[in-house]
């Protein structure tokens, strides 16, 4: 066999085999968070959505005014509350902010950003809860804050 076919084997082989291990690897991959949690807020004859606040509040405080009020578990409870939303995250008495919950938060996000429309709405954190701001928030409100700026929601 001459060396340029032998070669061509080689190339053709490696090409079939990297071919073949990343069509596992996305069969394999689970689906993600997006599509996944995606819930819509507003309905296609909705008010487009223009601004986001993002606040954190400790376990036990009153949520004044319409609000989407995100759960340690989770689950969700949302209120229309015209082009501004107002996105609440309820604190634990854990040490950090459960994964369901992180999760919740980015999936309705993503969402609001990938939504219907042309323009990304303005994403604020309250000042009470902006571990930049304000350094003597508690724990799970400078994590918040970590992750919105790891996520690039924040600058």
């Amino acid at each position: 066999m001459n060396t340029n076919t032998r070669n061509a084997r080689v190339v053709i082989c490696l090409i079939l085999a990297m071919t073949a291990g990343a069509r596992i690897l996305l069969w394999l991959e689970p689906t993600p968070v997006i599509s996944a949690r995606a819930t819509p807020l507003t309905a296609q004859a909705g008010v487009p959505i223009e601004e986001i606040l993002i606040e954190y509040v400790q376990p036990g405080d009153a949520v004044n005014g319409p609000a989407c009020l995100i759960m340690p578990d989770g689950n969700c409870s949302f209120e229309q509350g015209g082009s501004s939303v107002r996105l609440v995250v309820m604190g634990t008495e854990q040490g950090s902010l459960p994964e369901e919950q992180k999760q919740s938060l980015l999936g309705i996000l993503y969402s609001i950003a990938c939504g219907r429309g042309s323009r990304t709405p303005a994403i604020h954190l309250d000042a009470n809860s902006d571990a930049r701001v304000s350094p003597g928030v508690p724990a799970q409100a400078r994590e918040l804050c970590d992750m919105l700026v790891a996520k690039r929601f924040l600058d």
